[in-house]
């Protein structure tokens, strides 16, 4: 396998009687919750799948902002269940909802999504015209990432890339307590 996110060849593979829970563990609840809902986010901007549900292709651009906008808020709002003493997550669809709002945040290149805390209020700034571009790519090369780990049984990369999107840090704990 070649490894999307530094390009190296790896081997890994699920070994006789191995299977993805008792490999990936801990992570592996709020690991395939946001793989399963990137997965959701990439294939709804595809015509043979949205027009399963009688959407236009005039209606993508929105559907697409606001499943976006409530993963980043769901995200968010789940930084209430993450434990700042112990550095643990307290609810698998929501650490994943963060885990997705993370690599979008830090991998954009554009003025894509912005948080912002305002006294006793928090906003989210996601940028329409900036997610049918690059917030698109970016869906794609993390669907790629989640999936190449998962399909390899590669827990080690796998943990290692997913721990980092799921630190909360800097400007998340002030948001965090502002939610509080």
């Amino acid at each position: 396998f070649t490894d999307p996110v530094n390009g190296e060849t790896f081997e890994s593979c699920y070994e006789a009687g191995e299977t993805w829970n008792g490999k990936f563990g801990a992570i592996s609840a709020s690991y395939e919750e946001c793989r399963a809902d990137t997965c959701g986010f990439y294939l709804c901007q595809l015509p043979d799948v949205y027009t399963l549900f009688d959407w236009e292709e005039s209606e993508i651009d929105i559907m697409l902002w606001t499943s976006v906008m409530n993963q980043f808020r769901k995200g968010i709002l789940g930084l209430q269940l993450f434990n700042a003493e112990t550095k643990k997550w307290g609810q698998a669809h929501t650490q994943g909802a963060y885990v997705f709002a993370q690599f979008l945040y830090q991998k954009q290149t554009t003025d894509l999504v912005s948080f912002e805390v305002l006294d006793n209020d928090m906003r989210i700034h996601l940028n329409k015209e900036n997610l049918m571009t690059e917030g698109k790519q970016l869906i794609k090369e993390f669907l790629l990432i989640l999936q190449t780990y998962k399909s390899s049984g590669c827990i080690e990369r796998a943990k290692a890339f997913y721990d980092h999107y799921s630190k909360v840090e800097g400007q998340f704990l002030q948001i965090r307590d502002c939610l509080l």
